[in-house]
């Protein structure tokens, strides 16, 4: 269905909406499209997987926030490995989104895996991997799985035991942020 309508319409794949400049690949992982959707989509603009909408968010983002299947998140990944670095208006990474909505520890696992170093990157409201892991209450079935991936990833890591820190102790990481 959806290669029919790129086919039709192929100039449709890389149109923004008007109200948040979400692309197609945007509005369906908002949507919980499945694997083969995403790919579809994929197929004719690979780009759109980095692409930014008014709230600097890309459609990994997205993904997460609305509990895509492990195979969406990880073609999401494949084709953009530094989305995992990408921070949104807030300064939300996908990590803080995965810990936030209690996404299933073996995609958080992914994430990190990814990025180990973002375990230690905060929002810009100062919270980190494990603060949103809090906000988590209603998924509390994941809570201690992924707050356990976290504190593990970081027992590892030791925050500023990699240079990554400035003059203040601070950890950069290398965020990219769109904000």
């Amino acid at each position: 269905m959806v290669q029919t309508l790129v086919i039709s319409f192929p100039k449709g794949v890389k149109a923004k909406e008007s109200g948040f400049g979400r692309l197609p690949l945007h509005v369906a992982c908002r949507s919980g499209a499945s694997a083969e959707v995403v790919d579809a989509l994929l197929a004719y603009h690979p780009d759109a997987a980095s692409a930014k909408d008014h709230l600097h968010r890309i459609p990994l983002h997205y993904a997460l926030k609305n509990h895509a299947e492990a195979d969406v998140v990880s073609k999401l990944m494949e084709t953009y490995p530094e989305g995992v670095k990408r921070g949104d208006h807030r300064g939300w990474i996908p990590l803080h989104v995965a810990c936030s909505v209690g996404t299933h520890p073996d995609i958080v696992k992914t994430l990190i895996e990814e990025w180990p170093e973002s375990v230690w990157v905060k929002t810009h409201k100062g919270s980190d991997a494990l603060k949103c892991c809090a906000m988590m209450a209603k998924y509390a079935e994941h809570l201690d799985a992924l707050k356990e991936l976290v504190e593990e990833e970081r027992r590892k890591t030791k925050e500023g035991g990699d240079g990554n820190e400035d003059e203040d102790g601070k950890k950069e990481g290398n965020l990219i942020n769109f904000g």
